[in-house]
């Protein structure tokens, strides 16, 4: 939140009463920043085990957050968790932020979430691989299924717009570990050129060996901010060094460098 100098976080407490190994969360909460200084300026509670079932705003111990975003005429933020659950939560001039609310529900779960540059709609991946737009309030404009269908799914993936709010990138990896890069349109969720298979992105050398972080894995990607390139990262089997791809709008490989 430029205008208003904050940022955004979900925190956690892990080890719940019935959590030997403190793998679930015990209290989630999203709190906000004032960005000078880093102190805290509001929280609001999304998940507490000591609270009635009913006061909970996300409903399993063990979520994890997939995508957050400043939402520009609320003042506060929208997110999206990895059971598909989105919430909101307005806010002021100050950072304080309103008690948070559940908006909405994506069934199949989510694992990547990105507001677009303008803050205008938000693009969502599931588990299925489809590819939902929804409104700055999150309701659904558009959703575009993916080419093959994947008997066990999808585990991860990354989107990233370009700068113009036009197009956006969408990378998911299936269970397999084989990973397809696609340019969608906003206007109708239309697939705009997938990604051109080579070595660096083949079964044994996907963009998933490079996942980090999470329950779910964070796969690279990014657009270049004047547009023209989209970046990922690979890895190929026998090397010790990880590469980054590039990639134009259309799909094709623009060259390849390795850290």
């Amino acid at each position: 939140d430029v205008e208003n100098g904050a940022f955004y976080a979900v925190i956690g407490a892990r080890g719940g009463d019935d959590d030997a190994n403190g793998t679930s969360w015990r209290r989630l909460e999203l709190a906000s920043f004032h960005a000078a200084t880093g102190a805290r300026a509001s929280s609001q509670a999304l998940y507490d085990e000591a609270q009635a079932i009913e006061m909970h705003v996300v409903s399993g111990s063990s979520d994890v957050v997939v995508g957050l975003a400043h939402a520009i005429e609320r003042g506060g933020v929208v997110g999206a968790f990895a059971s598909g659950e989105c919430v909101a939560a307005d806010g002021d001039e100050n950072a304080q932020l309103m008690p948070c609310e559940c908006v909405g529900d994506v069934p199949d779960g989510v694992l990547a979430f990105e507001m677009s540059p303008d803050g205008e709609v938000c693009a969502a991946l599931t588990s299925t691989g489809a590819v939902v737009v929804m409104t700055k309030d999150l309701y659904p404009l558009g959703e575009r299924a993916p080419d093959a269908a994947r008997s066990d799914g999808f585990t991860r993936g990354a989107i990233s717009w370009r700068g113009d709010g036009e197009f956006f990138a969408c990378c998911a990896t299936d269970a397999s570990g084989d990973t397809t890069l696609r340019v969608m349109r906003r206007e109708d969720v239309s697939v705009e050129s997938v990604g051109e298979r080579g070595s660096t992105l083949s079964a044994s050398a996907s963009v998933s060996a490079l996942s980090s972080g999470g329950a779910l894995g964070v796969v690279p990607l990014a657009w270049q901010p004047r547009g023209a390139l989209i970046a990922t990262a690979a890895r190929v089997d026998g090397e010790k060094s990880d590469r980054v791809v590039f990639y134009e709008r259309n799909g094709l490989r623009r060259g390849e460098f390795a850290l």
